[in-house]
């Protein structure tokens, strides 16, 4: 059960935070809690004995649903939870992520907040790029896709899971090295493989094969050496 709890944090305490991870926030959060333990500030949160403090800023990043709906990522954001009327919310005063840019730290919190709803003007802080390749350019410039430690500092952002493969493919296709394809192997599971039924399995297995389901790797993999890769899940699964 969830409640509202307010005192002093015991110096001896350990809290799990919820923290982004940018370099500098978890120093502010220390100095914050420091102060909570001599009753400066209020506690956020007591579940099952345990005192969580969440620090984060729910209008950066929407939820991803299936339907992409402005309806279901509200239903599916954390501020519709049941659970979060009874946090004690307190807002930052000053920026965190864009400290030393106060203008930019102002527009950005012109665009969450939204009040007058009037349209953005993006070339004011940013190039624009006409094509995907142009973004490719900019992004991945031959120098850069030699240099894995300068490659996983650098990403496309899309708010559609529709074009990451897309996206993906571009960026590998450019970078150095001989490709090698690796295929998934699929198998029935409590089936006998007999003379009876085996073309049957083989005609399932490469149906299979030729499926694609959000989440789910493809039976295709094409790899380079030096790759830079993220394993979102267990591929065996």
């Amino acid at each position: 059960m969830a409640a509202p709890y307010s005192g002093k944090v015991d110096s001896a305490s350990k809290l799990p935070l919820r923290t982004p991870g940018s370099p500098g926030v978890r120093p502010r959060i220390t100095g914050t809690l420091r102060e909570s333990r001599s009753g400066a500030y209020s506690v956020l949160i007591l579940i099952g004995g345990l005192i969580v403090v969440a620090v984060g800023d729910p209008r950066q990043t929407a939820p991803v649903t299936k339907e992409n709906t402005q309806q279901s990522s509200l239903e599916s954001s954390f501020l519709s939870s049941p659970l979060f009327p009874q946090f004690i919310i307190t807002e930052l005063e000053a920026a965190q992520r864009q400290a030393g840019d106060a203008q930019l730290s102002a527009w950005v919190d012109l665009i969450g907040d939204d009040y007058h709803q009037h349209p953005i003007d993006m070339s004011l802080y940013f190039a624009q790029a006409t094509s995907l390749q142009d973004a490719m350019s900019f992004l991945f410039p031959p120098n850069v896709l030699s240099d894995p430690r300068r490659v996983v500092n650098r990403c496309f952002l899309t708010p559609l899971n529709v074009n990451v493969d897309e996206f993906n493919d571009m960026v590998s296709e450019h970078l150095p090295g001989v490709e090698h394809v690796k295929y998934s192997y699929d198998s029935l599971k409590d089936v006998e493989r007999t003379d009876a039924n085996a073309a049957d399995i083989d005609a399932a297995l490469a149906t299979l094969s030729h499926l694609t389901h959000p989440g789910i790797p493809d039976h295709e993999l094409r790899l380079k050496v030096g790759q830079i890769c993220s394993i979102l899940r267990n591929i065996n699964d």
